[in-house]
């Protein structure tokens, strides 16, 4: 194994960059600050005391919600925003006592807004997660992609026998997401009674797609092919040998049952359905809004549903009449090119989704106009403290509202490039033949066909190991034949008497790690994190849509 290989200096040269210029040149503040991002201002008690002597009271109460023009989303002068013409572009009120007082709800009030300035956004809550989570993404897919490239075209004989540290990267990046997605969904079980809605949303939505997934679960898998079946009895049969090898068998009581295993997928699945229900129906309100500031250009409404509708096409290629039977019996494609088709398609859909980031997150922020046009539908009257918290909230939660568009896109992400390379999927199928291919870049065989091989041994990779590595792969065949005979008890006195080939106790710690890596073979990847990212797609699209059937039914 090289100690110093390409995958290595990479790692040290892009975590080199991570930590001295990402505090200066920032992928999260480009997003955030440099697309025109505009955020409404909370408006002043003295404001309010002037508009309320003008007499600006709108006298039906009883109107419809007037749309935000273009104007709102560009951030341009309208009749009804103003920008503010102090230099920090916020109100000075430390200085003022806090003073209450009533508003009529009907007030026409017009907004102030401002771009989104660098030390405002600094300030926000979950700043810090957000600017991590999406510079470390971004380093991640810089490392990814470089070492694919790398090895696809230089290093074919290197990825043999090095070790993919691509994956320790996206593995990071996947936990990064998963852990900030549950920090949102436990500021819901911390907030107190204000919380409780939020709180027994999240409860309900977990239990819903606990009971969903045993359901999906059930079906064989010529309807939803995930390969769970394979995947599981390639894990118990290859857990077995290597509980023969260490010589507990007998003592334990083996792998889980297929029952078990479901199970803890079940519970899995009911988690991630609880930690997406908000970012979902989030971004179904921001869908809503961006349509209905494009109503009066097709395309962008094409574009936007478009972008809305396609995690549904993700999840229609996991159903085996409806995408593989029709794609590869009819000989349109192989089955090789068909995993790639489907891994490609998914990467073109996160890419347009984070494209239109900017647009989503401007209709986020435009919600403080609109509340000021649904108060104006009611009656009585509100104090100045309620109308000031009502707008300035809108803003204080924006990476909150960022979060939630980007974690569930980062999720399916990285599940995405780990499927591919724990899978040992190829991205061009069998478009390419390559003779001489890595364990990362070899065609995809058939699940049949795996689920009868064995992983101990792979032909390619003896035509290009080492002399001392190959004898160590026919000690691992001799220890499996001797265990297969029962001579199990007697296994350390057989393979000492071979020879020299296995004299100390780091030979006996090789074949364990063998035998190890054989239980976590690409079958069983193939179908745990095969499954989890269908689950997560499906999820993810699930919560938007019943979030934007919601929103289009209540405020219509």
């Amino acid at each position: 194994m090289a100690v110093l290989g390409f995958q290595l200096i990479l790692t040290i040269v892009v975590l080199w960059i991570l930590n001295k210029f990402t505090a200066k040149y920032s992928f999260a503040q480009w997003l955030l600050l440099k697309g025109g991002l505009v955020r409404y201002l909370h408006p002043t008690n003295e404001r309010l005391k002037e508009t309320i002597s003008n007499g600006n009271v709108d006298p039906h109460t009883t109107h419809k919600c007037d749309k935000p023009s273009k104007n709102q989303t560009s951030g341009k002068k309208s009749g009804s925003t103003r920008r503010r013409g102090t230099k920090s572009g916020s109100y000075q009120d430390d200085a003022q006592k806090v003073e209450s007082f009533n508003v009529p709800r009907t007030l026409t009030l017009a907004l102030d807004y401002e771009p989104l300035g660098k030390y405002y956004v600094m300030q926000l809550p979950f700043y810090s997660d957000l600017q991590w989570l999406l510079d470390f993404s971004f380093c991640t897919l810089i490392v990814y992609f470089t070492t694919e490239m790398y090895y696809t075209y230089f290093g074919q004989k290197e990825a043999v026998i090095e070790y993919n540290l691509a994956l320790i990267w996206c593995f990071l990046a996947f936990g990064f997401a998963l852990k900030i997605l549950f920090s949102i969904t436990a500021t819901y079980f911390r907030g107190g009674n204000e919380a409780m809605g939020e709180r027994s949303m999240c409860i309900v939505s977990g239990c819903f797609f606990f009971l969903i997934s045993m359901v999906v679960l059930i079906p064989a898998e010529d309807i939803l092919e995930f390969g769970l079946v394979e995947a599981h009895q390639t894990f118990v049969n290859n857990t077995r040998k290597l509980l023969e090898f260490q010589g507990v068998a007998e003592q334990s009581s083996g792998p889980v049952s297929q029952l078990i295993f479901r199970f803890w997928l079940a519970i899995a699945c009911g988690l991630l359905g609880a930690i997406l229900t908000f970012p979902g129906l989030r971004v179904s309100k921001m869908h809503k809004d961006t349509l209905t500031y494009s109503e009066g250009n097709k395309f962008q409404s094409a574009i936007y549903n478009l972008s809305f509708i396609s995690p549904l096409f993700i999840i229609l290629f996991w159903i085996k009449p409806i995408a593989r039977n029709y794609l590869t019996v009819r000989e349109w494609m192989t089955p090789e090119t068909f995993e790639a088709t489907r891994l490609i398609f998914i990467l073109v859909v996160l890419a347009l989704r984070v494209s239109l980031f900017r647009k989503y997150i401007q209709s986020y922020l435009n919600i403080a106009p609109q509340r000021l046009s649904y108060l104006r539908k009611e009656s009585g009257k509100i104090t100045n403290l309620e109308i000031q918290k009502m707008i300035a909230r809108v803003s204080y939660y924006l990476c909150v509202a960022s979060l939630q568009f980007f974690g569930p896109i980062l999720l399916c992400l990285f599940l995405t490039l780990l499927t591919k390379s724990t899978g040992n999927y190829r991205w061009t199928g069998s478009w390419l033949n390559q003779t001489n291919c890595s364990n990362d870049m070899c065609p995809v065989p058939d699940l049949n066909t795996l689920s009868s091989q064995s992983f101990l041994v792979n032909n390619e990779i003896n035509e290009t190991i080492s002399n001392d590595e190959f004898i160590n792969q026919t000690i691992i065949e001799d220890s499996l034949d001797l265990i297969n005979a029962g001579n199990a008890s007697n296994f350390t006195a057989d393979l000492n008497a071979t020879g020299e080939q296995v004299q100390t106790e780091q030979d006996i710690a090789k074949i364990s790690l063998s035998l190890l890596k054989d239980v976590f073979n690409p079958l069983v990847f193939r179908g745990v994190i095969g499954f989890l990212l269908w689950w997560t797609v499906a999820t993810w699209f699930s919560t938007q849509a019943i979030g934007f059937m919601y929103h289009s039914y209540f405020e219509d």
